[in-house]
This record gives structure tokens, C-alpha cells and sequence, in this order.
């Protein structure tokens, strides 16, 4: 979700196990959302780790994700930070 005022473009790549299964640009305009991708499709065995790396205005992130089959990376929101810098805000759910 893009919570600024600007347009906004959005790179986010999904890793399994050190493999990509996801690598692509998103283009936001202000409060608009994108759907990227559901992990449960590559139907791990429940060992396997994910990583989303999510860049946002030459600052990027790295969200962990322990295993699909609890977990997901349930929002990216785009926000500006204290000093007024765009950065990407992730939210992780468990069950």
C-alpha cells in the first residue's frame, strides 16, 4: 500500500531457500495497492525458509519468513519515516 502523497516504485524479490521465485517492479500511485505473490503456492514442506527484500526509494529491507505454512508477509505499506525518507513498513503475520 502507498501511504504518500508521490508515485512510487516498488522492487520486491521473494526468495525459497536461496532461490528466486519472485523479482519484479511495482509502480504505485498514492493510496493504491498491488497483490505480489502467495508463498503457499510453491508449497514448501515446512522447513523451508523465505526472504522478501523490498526496495522503496534506494532503501531496502529484508523480511525473514521462517515457513509458509505459519507465516506470511501480510503488507508492505509505504510510508515516510521521521526524517521524512520513503521506506518500506512490513507487517509479518503468524497463526
Amino acid at each position: 500500500m502507498n501511504s504518500v502523497s508521490q508515485n512510487v516504485t516498488v522492487h520486491i524479490r521473494i526468495n525459497m531457500s536461496g532461490e528466486t521465485v519472485h523479482d519484479d517492479s511495482y509502480y504505485l500511485e498514492p493510496d493504491s495497492e498491488q497483490f505480489v505473490y502467495n508463498t503457499s503456492t510453491d508449497d514448501p514442506d515446512g522447513s523451508e525458509e523465505f526472504s522478501a527484500i523490498v526496495t522503496v526509494d534506494n532503501v531496502t529491507r529484508t523480511v525473514e519468513i521462517p515457513t509458509n505454512k505459519c507465516y506470511s508477509l501480510e503488507t508492505i505499506n509505504i510510508i515516510k519515516n521521521r526524517n521524512g525518507k520513503i521506506v518500506p513498513n512490513e507487517r509479518v503475520v503468524a497463526c
